[in-house]
């Protein structure tokens, strides 16, 4: 009996999760303006894209330490350092959206 009480318990919790805590487990995202976390969730958004889309891990396509670069240095976009994994043209399509996104 007590483990069917368990059981309908595990079955029955929420497990749906908040569309933003994908962004908060990046250190320094808290303690960004409510503008910046917009152009930040979306600099994120963009490296996830490419990292599904090219089945690369996403650290290989922009690193942790550059999202908040990104969002908080001005043309930091054309100072990030690309895995030699990815192409050329890859990268350049990566930091056309970068621009078009973090324009302000």
């Amino acid at each position: 009996e007590t483990f069917l009480l368990k059981n309908l318990q595990v079955q029955n919790k929420d497990y749906t999760r908040n569309p933003e805590d994908k962004y908060r487990k990046i250190s320094g995202y808290s303690r960004l303006q409510a503008a910046d976390k917009t152009i930040f969730q979306r600099v994120f958004d963009i490296r996830e894209k490419y990292a599904e889309q090219y089945d690369l891990p996403p650290h290989n396509v922009i690193r942790k330490t550059d999202l908040l670069s990104i969002v908080n240095i001005p043309g930091y976009i054309d100072k990030i350092r690309f895995s030699k994994k990815i192409s050329m043209n890859l990268v350049n399509g990566i930091i056309r959206e970068l621009k078009t996104v973090t324009k302000r």
